[in-house]
């Protein structure tokens, strides 16, 4: 009897081995979806974007923090954009505008590590914001956050702008 377990065991597996061989195999590129994400993002089941572990806030969050008569929470908020875009959609009042993501002078930031920062690019899409508020991290700073919706979320809830002249 102990034979006939074995045998059978043994066949069951040659059996799962050989479906397995007989089913289709996807590609190595989309065998895992998150290969090409880095350590700190996710992916977004929903859309199937790369997301992020940065805190986020919304375009009506950010509102408020800025709104001086309703929190006394002192905000810089960092524009991470390109010409281009400020001039096409303007820019987030009292915005500091970065002049790259990656390169920018660690010396435009508060000199205050406790400071809450919120940096913004284009929109959900653009990542320039993710790359800026990573540096902020790793120079030091306790409170980063990001701005997801970006510039455009801003300008479709109706938010004021500063627009920027051509050129």
């Amino acid at each position: 009897m102990l034979r006939t377990l074995v045998l059978a065991s043994a066949l069951g597996l040659v059996a799962t081995a050989a479906v397995a061989a007989d089913s289709p195999q996807k590609p190595a590129a989309a065998a895992d979806s998150k290969s090409d994400v880095k350590k700190d993002e996710k992916v977004d089941a929903k859309k199937g974007e790369k997301t992020s572990d940065l805190p986020a806030v919304t375009v009506d969050e950010l509102a408020t923090l800025l709104d001086k008569t309703k929190t006394t929470t002192p905000v810089a908020v960092f524009d991470v954009n390109g010409a281009d875009t400020r001039s096409a959609k303007g820019v987030i009042p009292g915005a500091v505008l970065l002049p790259g993501a990656a390169k920018y002078d660690l010396g435009v930031l508060p000199k205050q590590k406790d400071a809450t920062l919120v940096f913004y690019c284009a929109n959900e899409r653009c990542g320039a914001s993710h790359t800026a508020a990573k540096r902020a991290l790793e120079a030091g700073f306790k409170t980063v956050k990001i701005l997801p919706a970006g510039i455009e979320g801003w300008v479709s809830a109706g938010k004021p702008v500063t627009k920027q002249p051509v050129g």
